[in-house]
């Protein structure tokens, strides 16, 4: 992702507001609970430290938040006076605002497959490996929801998709087989559909990998934050 800093400076909470990009993906990426309160503790604490990073064009009284929709959002809510703010131009700025909620936060396997479906409605010609990478999902999901939202006429059939490369080729297809016919003493193949079946489990199994992962370094983090928050007892002297 292509994202340029042209500067930073102390803001007012007031004279910022979430981005039209951000406000159309943010319901999909909500913040835990619990995050949300150990995020508005060490505001509470500390201010923020990381900046919010917004654009402002022609036009905008306020500057348009693309990441950091919380820390905006809790220091409005304790009034503080002044917030950082880096200043970013994206090349994609929807799909920047989709890539930092994924780098910041864990999503259960319902909401990356509610998210799968978003993008899928928006960019129904990207090839199920572009909104894989974009999802954080396995493609072999994404293939999943895809025919599924065809077949509900919620996104169209498409001949052609559009790689990573910006090239559009054409949708693979899949390989007519033979009917099977047992023969005696060999193991009956799966059926297609228990074929499917297994692929789905395993494409799940993949994602839940995937997110263990995620909150294992969550976790290390939190204990990091809580040793280096924590007072140091001083030992009492001999």
């Amino acid at each position: 992702m292509n994202v340029e800093v042209l500067g930073s400076q102390p803001v007012s909470p007031k004279a910022c507001a979430p981005s039209p990009e951000l406000l159309e993906v943010q319901g999909l990426m909500p913040m835990a609970p619990e995050d949300r309160e150990r995020l508005k503790d060490s505001i509470e604490r500390e201010g923020v430290r990381d900046p919010i990073r917004a654009y402002r064009e022609k036009g905008n009284t306020k500057w348009q938040i693309l990441s950091g929709f919380n820390r905006w959002e809790i220091a409005s809510e304790l009034g503080l006076e002044t917030i950082p703010l880096e200043i970013v131009e994206a090349e994609d700025r929807q799909a920047y605002a989709i890539e930092d909620n994924l780098a910041r936060r864990h999503l259960t396997t319902d909401q990356k497959r509610k998210l799968v479906a978003y993008l899928l409605k928006q960019n129904p010609d990207l090839s199920d490996r572009q909104i894989s990478k974009q999802s954080g999902t396995d493609h072999k999901t994404v293939s999943k929801i895809r025919k599924k939202a065809e077949s509900t006429g919620e996104i169209p059939q498409l001949e052609e998709r559009t790689g990573a490369d910006g090239k559009q080729r054409r949708k693979p297809t899949l390989k007519q087989e033979p009917p099977f016919q047992q023969t005696a003493g060999k193991q009956a193949k799966p059926e297609p559909s228990t074929k499917h079946l297994i692929a789905d489990l395993k494409a799940e199994q993949r994602d839940l990998q995937a997110q263990k992962k995620e909150i294992e370094k969550r976790l290390s983090q939190i204990e990091k934050e809580i040793q280096k928050l924590s007072p140091t007892k001083k030992k009492g002297k001999p």
